[in-house]
């Protein structure tokens, strides 16, 4: 295919990954409860990196329908998954390899297991990394006032969507510039520097300031228990160690929420893939190793890809975990990334290199017909590796439409005060939803019904972790809730009334 017009083949594999998450109607999964009105809002205790993305998506659903929307999100996710690896990793020139490693890049258990988790900022952030990588070598091998800028004005992208991936972004931005200072150092690569991060700063300061000024941070209220039950996680028949070497390791994995999903851990097809997969990553080193070119930058994120694996296991059970607690009670900002798997992400970039880069090698000493040959056949590993990211994520993510039910109450409460509270029922922040074949959801109500008179839960529900609010009106309506059968009467009276509680709205499941 022609380079001009390759760009558009990756929607090939974008359409067969999405497959029936075209269709009309929401994908609903755990951090994904997508609803037909995208309000607009800012959190007070929480980072607003966000908001400009918010803000985009509210306009956009005030023009179109928010399922459709939703859809557009979704290739562009994946477009970009496929097409920024492509076009921006380093040394790799032939262009069968370039795909090839793009392929790795988006076909893994990492992508797999947070698309079926629904955090798509998240992936949003990890597609902006190979980007990243690029910036950082423009900036190191060709200093000037443009890669300087390029390089801040990736990581302001990289924030609008993710502040772990911004701030997994920044220490992997500055281990290597660090690294390569050590190797060659001017006063006019340090200027450039401090260009980029005063641009950085200059546009992130509208969701930065308040961030910095926040009395009491979300992520100050993490310990040890939200550390060790958001740690990497296991997943049969592989341990914790190697389900991260694997790029697996989602929290998720080794809780109830996981048999709502198949795996493909579990899958010999799948184990062959990843072994011959890390076999080509080996080899992919060691050629970055024997090119006196690429030795110095290959022996780097080989440094940085062992720093990756052991961070990410986290508080999981490995012999990483006491360093990894260590890290959490003494580096600034380091409590925020409680789920430690996310820097699994930067292991999915340098196996994506890597692989590549080891492939062409291999191509330039094959005939042109066993290219071909060697060619189709070597891209079994990613399809493979991805086995159950095809058709819908094999299917198990299908669009929906919330029930009629849900509409005629809407329209009710419309002509209610917003003085008049409506409490939700039950009283759960993650909902089963039998409308959205059982699977597990982030209470959708609020921003369905309206978050300004709607009282429901926001508990968290996982292992040792109940919740995380500091809020004391919060708080007391939890306490009537959870202690309902207990209270008498006159309290029941006495905390409704203080709640201004005048409706309820029952969800009723199946199951």
């Amino acid at each position: 295919m022609n380079k001009k017009y390759l760009p558009l083949f990756f929607f090939i594999p974008v359409v067969l990954v999405l497959w029936n998450m075209l269709l009309p109607g929401f994908v609903l999964t755990l951090d994904m409860a997508w609803t037909p009105d995208l309000p607009l809002e800012w959190s007070s205790d929480g980072f607003n990196n966000s908001y400009l993305i918010q803000a985009l998506l509210h306009a956009l659903s005030l023009v179109i329908p928010s399922w459709l929307v939703q859809k557009i999100m979704l290739v562009s996710l994946f477009f970009l998954l496929f097409y920024l690896p492509w076009r921006y990793l380093p040394w790799i020139k032939n262009e069968t390899a370039r795909v090839f490693a793009s392929f790795i890049f988006v076909l893994n258990p990492f992508v797999y297991s947070r698309m079926l988790a629904g955090q798509w900022m998240v992936l949003f952030g990890y597609a902006l990394l190979p980007l990243l990588l690029h910036t950082l070598m423009s900036l190191t091998e060709n200093p000037n006032r443009k890669s300087a800028l390029t390089f801040s004005g990736t990581l302001v992208l990289i924030s609008l969507f993710s502040i772990h991936f911004l701030y997994i972004s920044l220490i992997f931005s500055l281990f290597w510039i660090v690294a390569l200072t050590f190797r060659h150092y001017d006063f006019k690569t340090l200027r450039l520097y401090l260009l980029s991060t005063f641009t950085f700063v200059l546009f992130s300061l509208y969701w930065l300031a308040p961030a910095l000024t926040r009395e009491v941070p979300l992520e100050a209220r993490f310990n040890a228990e939200h550390f060790e039950v958001f740690g990497a996680s296991s997943n049969e028949p592989l341990g914790v160690m190697a389900n991260v070497a694997v790029l697996g390791g989602f929290w998720g994995e080794d809780v109830g929420w996981k048999y709502y999903f198949v795996w493909p851990q579990a899958h010999i097809l799948f184990m062959i893939a990843a072994v011959l997969i890390l076999s080509l990553v080996c080899f992919g080193i060691y050629r970055g190793i024997r090119n006196p070119e690429t030795r110095y930058i290959t022996y780097v994120l080989i440094v940085i890809g062992v720093l990756a694996y052991i961070t990410a296991l986290g508080a999981g059970n490995s012999p990483f975990k006491g360093l990894n607690l260590f890290l959490y009670e003494h580096v600034p900002l380091w409590n925020g990334l409680r789920d430690s798997q996310k820097i699994v992400g930067v292991l999915g970039l340098l196996y994506a290199l890597f692989a590549g880069f080891g492939i062409e090698f291999l191509f330039t000493k094959l005939s042109n017909r066993m290219k071909d040959f060697i060619g189709i056949a070597v891209f079994c590993l990613p399809v493979l590796f991805g086995m159950y990211m095809w058709g819908g994520f094999h299917g198990q993510l299908n669009p929906v439409w919330y029930p009629n039910d849900w509409y005629k109450v809407k329209e009710i409460l419309k002509n209610k005060s917003d003085d008049e509270k409506i409490l939700v029922i039950p009283w759960h922040g993650y909902l089963s939803l039998d409308f959205a074949s059982q699977r597990i959801v982030s209470n959708p109500t609020p921003t369905f019904f309206g978050k300004e008179r709607l009282l429901a839960s926001r508990s968290v529900e996982f292992g040792d972790v109940y919740d995380q609010e500091i809020d004391p009106k919060y708080r007391l309506l939890d306490y009537v809730i959870k202690n309902f059968e207990t209270l008498s009467d006159e309290e029941s009276f006495e905390k409704k009334k203080k709640n201004r509680i005048e409706y309820l709205i029952i969800i009723k499941n199946k199951a």
